[in-house]
C-alpha cells in the first residue's frame, strides 16, 4: 500500500478479459478514493508477465480468460508473489471452483453483478487480509463434494495423503503447517495441492 495525501491507497489490478467489464470495475474502484488501479490484463499471459512487475496490494482475477483459467493464474500469483491477495470474479458461484480457488490461494470471491459497495468492501477486506471464505463456507463446500454431490463423489477418488491435504486446507492451516502436521515436506504439500487444483478444475470442466 501507499500513501497519498495523508490516505493510504490500495493498489489494485485487474485482470479480466472484457474491456467494457474492466472499465465498469475500474471506476467503481476508483470512486471509493482510497483505491487506485496500477494495471489492467485482459489475458493471464498478461497478467502474469506484468503483476510481478506492478506489486498491486490485491488483484481482481475472472475465473474465465481466454489463454488460461482465473485459478492458475491465482495460484502463479500466490506462489511468485505471495503478499498479493488475489480476489476471484465470476458471474456465478460453482463449488468445486471455490474450493480450487481457496486451494490456489485466493483470499475470496466477488459476484459480477455485485452492488458496487459490496465490491468495494471486498477489495477494503481483501487488502487487510480478511478472506471472504470463512472456514465454514469451505467445509459446506467440501461437503458438496462428497459421495452424493453432483461432482460423483470427486473426494472418493483422492489418495489417502490428498485427502488430509486437502482437510488442513480447508482448516486454514499454510503449506508449511500441513507438512509439519502430516509429517512431509512442504514441497511436497505444494505439489499435492497443485495437483488436487487440477482434479477439482478437470471436474468442473466436466460438469
Amino acid at each position: 500500500m501507499t500513501s497519498h495525501a495523508g490516505t493510504t491507497m490500495i493498489r489494485v489490478f485487474i485482470v479480466e478479459a472484457r474491456a467494457l467489464v474492466r472499465r465498469g470495475l475500474s471506476e467503481v474502484l476508483l470512486e471509493a478514493g482510497d483505491l487506485t488501479i496500477v494495471g489492467e490484463s485482459a489475458t493471464a499471459a498478461e497478467a502474469l508477465r506484468r503483476i510481478p512487475v506492478k506489486w498491486p496490494d490485491v488483484v481482481l482475477v475472472d475465473v474465465s480468460l481466454p489463454d488460461r483459467s482465473g485459478v492458475e493464474v491465482c495460484r502463479e500469483v500466490r506462489e511468485r508473489c505471495p503478499s498479493i491477495r488475489v480476489l476471484m470474479l465470476t458471474a456465478s458461484v460453482d463449488p468445486t471452483m471455490v474450493l480450487a480457488s481457496v486451494l490456489a490461494g485466493a483470499s475470496g470471491f466477488a459476484l459480477k453483478q455485485i452492488r458496487n459497495e459490496a465490491l468495494v468492501d471486498a477489495v477494503h477486506d481483501v487488502a487487510a487480509d480478511r478472506s471472504l471464505l470463512p472456514r465454514a463456507g469451505r467445509v459446506t463446500v467440501l461437503g458438496r463434494l462428497g459421495p452424493t454431490s453432483k461432482s460423483d463423489g470427486m473426494l472418493a477418488r483422492l489418495s489417502c495423503q490428498e485427502r488430509r491435504v486437502l482437510d488442513g486446507v480447508v482448516e486454514g492451516l499454510t503449506n508449511r503447517q500441513i507438512g509439519a502436521l502430516l509429517s512431509i515436506a512442504e514441497q511436497t504439500v505444494t505439489s499435492d495441492v497443485a495437483g488436487l487444483v487440477t482434479k477439482l478444475e478437470r471436474n468442473a470442466g466436466r460438469r
